[in-house]
């Protein structure tokens, strides 16, 4: 495949003003939520870059917008990340871990306990805020997509185990393992 290609965008990329500010309110919040440890964790997340991807991304965005976008990126990778390791090959475990966070979007507790899982305690803040103004019947549609996606990291944790999944199966799961 040829590498040379250079593509023409005639719009210029844009980027919200409010990336500085959004910037500190995402570290208070990655850390407020327990998602980020100190130290090192902290300087790892900061490298990232997350709300700067938000800002890219969502160049309109101001204030409560363009935090929800650097939030919810930075509980996407680094929930995903935790899968990358010893979680990634426990498919009961996993299960477990996923079915916390189904349980908050099916209507489950919406304030879990920040010091025993992190994670969770993030993603129902985010949810809570993603619902603020959303239309009637938009949460059910969306949490719906949620446990799917939460769904199919046990059944990725499963085909580690066992190995190389097939064709048919990795078609299957894939949609449903990707970021919403």
């Amino acid at each position: 495949m040829p590498q040379n290609i250079e593509f023409d965008i005639p719009a210029p990329a844009g980027i919200s003003p409010d990336l500085d500010a959004a910037r500190h309110r995402n570290l208070a919040w990655v850390r407020r939520t327990g998602l980020v440890g100190d130290g090192a964790p902290l300087d790892w997340y900061t490298s990232w870059a997350m709300p700067g991807l938000a800002a890219l991304g969502y160049p309109h965005a101001r204030g409560a917008e363009l935090d929800l976008c650097a939030d919810a990126m930075a509980f996407f990778f680094v929930f995903d990340d935790q899968f990358d390791g010893r979680l990634g090959q426990d498919p009961a475990r996993a299960a477990r871990v996923c079915q916390r966070l189904i349980d908050v979007v099916n209507g489950g507790s919406t304030s879990p306990d920040r010091e025993h899982d992190p994670c969770t305690a993030a993603f129902a803040d985010i949810w809570r805020r993603v619902r603020l103004d959303a239309p009637p019947g938009w949460a059910p549609r969306v949490a719906h997509e949620w446990e799917y996606y939460f769904a199919a990291h046990p059944h990725e944790a499963a085909n580690r185990r066992r190995g190389t999944p097939g064709d048919m199966e990795t078609s299957r799961l894939r949609p449903h393992g990707a970021d919403l």
